[in-house]
């Protein structure tokens, strides 16, 4: 048989945002212009700039590396400005400064927006827990949270790093446009009100956690989706989502300066939200707040934070994002009632990677995944009369391969209409195989005529230990292969290489598609391991599984 391999080379983006001081310094003059008043200025794809912070923090954050000359004008632009009023929120929290005449005069009610603020305050502290942003001291005027309200404010708005606390926390203050006309999206007093939601945010971000130029896209993926939380009936995230939906084979935390990565992808934490009820906070919400803690607790980076958080509230990162991956297929006309998204038939339709008929002779197909990407492959059929649509959606969830350049896995796909040797069934009509798949980052779901594959068999006994090598600083479990058992529960033992017990307990199996038992690392004695080789033994059904694995401490 002619095999015929169609391979998709996805180039990584930038992982490590490093743009250059003179870019990054143009770029901050030009958002802070004063000819750029009414919000002109676009990012690349003709969209509008959304929030000035990420900008705004790196210059701050590098500041002792430009020049005396363009120091001083940063700090000429960072410095606060001096409006003509001032209005305390209900709250007492916030101070709002305004102007009623000149360049700068407030388009909408300051009030409304003094409302908006204690409203976002209300439901990212009180609901959702975060910790109020630090005391400024009397910056300001006293030790309120200022916000100044300026016909040039980094697009929306934007949140400004004012006094260091420590290594990489700051006091901050926000600027927010004064009219919202002209080029925004979302005009006057909602487009306040989400910006209120995103900055504040920001703020929490700064204050309580960390900066950290390398992770941008997940300081506004978080704050873009606090908008959406907090103001559910304005929807202004609408219009940055479809740069993501267009090009989900690109790896989650792409940032690169001059676009709107990281708005793009709110849809990861609405997901996360709306995949675990309707209560708030709900487990979606605390995974969320989790990563936060995690990334400034033990001072990792964002998608590891992600994985780890999930993985403590006990949900595998793989099958999750796998699921992500159907729930943005259900969108625009393929929306399902009651089921994925709540405002799915609001959203774009996600781009597939390929269109194809299904042929022999083409078979298999050789995909290339970068690591946290989704790749949506159509396959049509004609062999039964009318035409069949099968989409195969594949997931890459290896996180740490997004923090270095390089890393997509490679993996060879067949799709058959009956079934042949090493194959699985997808539904009684499909049969598929993957090859060259040797560790356990890549799911893959199926969707048939616009049905997600019902009988398509998950669950699969595998035969390695992930991830490997194993560290405690990176993940906060291990995963080990084992059989299925009517109890739903196997016993895993653990030996040193000298063949001494250090561990054994009985643990449920995973839910997850892989037939795996999980354990945190931790001995009898609740001890982490020393670095070494080690070997596990699972036992269930009778059946018993065993091999070595390595740990890094």
């Amino acid at each position: 048989m002619l095999i015929k391999k169609i391979i998709f080379l996805v180039f990584s983006s930038s992982l490590l945002f490093a743009q250059s001081l003179d870019s990054l310094y143009n770029e901050f003059i030009s958002i802070y212009s004063s000819s750029n008043l009414s919000s002109q200025y676009q990012s690349e794809g003709n969209e509008n700039l959304k929030c000035g912070f990420g900008i705004s923090a790196s210059v701050k954050s590098r500041l002792n590396e430009f020049s005396l000359e363009k120091q001083s004008k940063i700090e000429e632009i960072l410095e606060r400005p001096d409006l003509q009023k001032s209005l305390i929120s209900p709250s007492g929290i916030f101070k709002i400064h305004y102007d009623t005449t000149g360049i700068n005069t407030i388009a909408y009610d300051v009030n409304e927006l003094a409302l908006a603020f204690d409203s976002a305050y209300t439901y990212e502290i009180e609901i959702l827990g975060y910790p109020a942003p630090p005391k400024d001291g009397s910056n300001g005027g006293d030790n309120k949270f200022d916000v100044y309200v300026l016909a040039s404010a980094g697009g929306y708005g934007s949140t400004e790093l004012e006094d260091q606390i420590s290594a990489n926390k700051y006091t901050s203050y926000i600027k927010i446009h004064n009219s919202f006309s002209g080029s925004f999206y979302t005009k006057g007093i909602n487009a306040a009100r989400v910006t209120a939601a995103h900055e504040f945010h920001h703020a929490i971000q700064v204050g309580n956690y960390l900066y950290r130029d390398s992770d941008r896209f997940y300081f506004e993926l978080t704050s873009t989706s606090m908008e959406e939380f907090v103001y559910d009936d304005v929807n202004d995230y609408y219009y940055y989502m479809r740069s993501y939906f267009n090009k989900p084979n690109r790896r989650l935390t792409r940032f690169n300066t001059g676009t709107n990565d990281g708005y793009d992808v709110a849809i990861w934490n609405i997901f996360l939200k709306e995949k675990f009820g309707s209560e708030t906070p709900n487990i979606g919400d605390q995974i969320i707040k989790r990563s936060w803690e995690l990334m400034e607790q033990k001072d990792q980076r964002a998608i590891i934070a992600i994985q780890n958080s999930v993985s403590q509230y006990g949900y595998s990162f793989a099958d999750l994002f796998n699921e992500f991956g159907i729930w943005l297929y259900f969108t625009g006309y393929r929306t399902k009632e009651n089921n994925y998204f709540s405002e799915a038939s609001f959203y774009p339709l996600v781009t597939r990677t390929v269109e194809m008929e299904l042929d022999p002779a083409k078979m298999p197909m050789m995909i290339s995944c970068e690591p946290t990407s989704l790749n949506y492959l159509l396959i049509k059929d004609f062999s039964h009369g009318l035409p069949d649509s099968i989409f195969a959606v594949f997931s890459n969830s290896d996180v740490n391969g997004t923090l270095t350049s390089g890393n997509n896995i490679n993996i060879d796909f067949t799709l058959a209409t009956s079934s042949f040797f090493g194959s699985f069934a997808v539904s009684e009509n499909y049969f598929a195989k993957m090859e060259g798949v040797n560790n356990s980052y890549i799911g893959h779901s199926y969707i048939i005529n616009n049905e997600l594959a019902s009988n398509y068999i998950e669950r699969s006994v595998i035969d390695f230990v992930y991830p490997q090598p194993f560290k405690y600083d990176n993940y906060e479990s291990i995963c080990f292969p084992t059989y299925a058992d009517e109890s739903g529960n196997s016993k895993l033992y653990i030996f040193s290489s000298d063949m001494n017990l250090l561990y054994s307990k009985s643990l449920q199996i995973s839910v997850s598609g892989k037939m795996i038992v999980t354990w945190n690392g931790l001995d009898n004695n609740n001890k982490k391991l020393a670095s070494g080789v080690y070997i596990y033994v699972t036992e269930a059904n009778g059946k018993i599984k065993k091999g070595k694995f390595v740990i890094l401490n």
